[in-house]
């Protein structure tokens, strides 16, 4: 399969957008920042900002530089999420207007951020202490609030809109992954830029530090809705552009759904938490791919309790999953 290439030209995925690819300082090391056109080409709006180093904001202005336009040229920045390989970038530069979702907002200011793959949430998933101890050997990876005061001009709510003044794109909320997620679709191009909810080749990480959030159904929710666009070309911001879109998000879909049969049957032969289901049930991972699938597991775990499928308990810190 392609790899994106951090060091790319800008590639131009359809008539009205086009991608700039830029370093990235996490996994898989290159992120995407797009500009988004419309009849008035000359200020376009541009779908994140990179992340929060000097090689990142050198490649966007470069690559801006190669369609003719600079930063200031934009009339803002579209925020998908608040982490930090897609918002990192609002730190180094400050575009004219910011739009993200009230429910990224409150991410962004929220002082005592919980993680999804530090020790807390290892221990809630059943990991044994020397396995997790390996996994996260720093302990929680959050700490401070580097967007708190970063200000947003223009805060949107519910499901989904218009992007202001840039025709034919609309804003879309996906969530799962992070709070307040945003896709953007533009109807005539049958094109979905869905950041970082659907990846080739790659699972999207599950968001399961809010314990009350059933964030694998908010996860399949959005994947039916993009598979009710019916889109042509599917592109996440670390991979390459999917064509034909609609059956990549369709058999996204069918893989999920199996793996979620298999979780509830895991439960049936014995397994109460998600490291018995990843652990027992199936072949274990790579340590890399880990906690992906504990992630991905747990929170399938935790659907199927919310359904009345399994019954779920806390027994000294570790959520369990019964039998209902």
């Amino acid at each position: 399969m392609r790899k994106l290439d951090p060091t790319g030209l800008p590639e131009r995925l359809s008539p009205h957008c086009v991608r700039l690819p830029l370093p990235d300082p996490f996994v898989p090391g290159v992120t995407s920042v797009f500009v988004l056109e419309s009849p008035d080409s000359r200020h376009p709006w541009l779908l994140d900002a990179g992340a929060d180093m000097a090689e990142s904001t050198a490649a966007l202005t470069a690559g801006l530089a190669r369609l003719g336009l600079t930063p200031d040229d934009a009339t803002g920045v579209v925020l998908s999420h608040t982490h930090l390989d897609h918002s990192g970038g609002l730190l180094r530069w400050k575009p004219a207007r910011l739009l993200a979702h009230e429910r990224a907002i409150a991410e962004m200011r929220n002082r005592e951020p919980a993680s999804s793959r530090g020790r807390a949430a290892l221990h809630r998933m059943g990991v044994p202490p020397t396995v997790a101890e390996g996994l996260a050997p720093e302990s929680e990876p959050v700490g401070g609030t580097p967007l708190a005061e970063v200000p947003v001009s223009d805060p949107v709510g519910g499901e989904e809109g218009p992007l202001p003044e840039c025709e034919g794109w609309r804003w879309i909320l996906a969530e799962g992954h992070a709070p307040g997620h945003l896709m953007l679709f533009h109807e005539a191009d049958r094109l979905l830029l869905s950041a970082d909810q659907f990846l080739l080749k790659w699972k999207s990480p599950l968001r399961i530090s809010d314990p009350e959030e059933d964030s694998f159904g908010l996860y399949l929710s959005s994947l039916q809705g993009a598979i009710d666009l019916a889109p042509e070309t599917v592109c996440s911001s670390h991979t390459v552009a999917v064509r034909p879109g609609l059956p990549f998000l369709e058999e996204r879909r069918a893989g999920l759904l199996r793996q979620l049969g298999r979780t509830s049957e895991a439960v049936e032969a014995g397994a109460r938490t998600a490291w018995e289901v990843v652990a027992v049930g199936e072949r274990r991972p790579s340590d890399g791919l880990l906690i992906l699938f504990l992630r991905e597991r747990f929170a399938m775990l935790r659907h199927l309790a919310a359904t009345g499928a399994l019954a779920r308990s806390m027994v000294d810190g570790v959520e369990r999953f019964d039998p209902a």
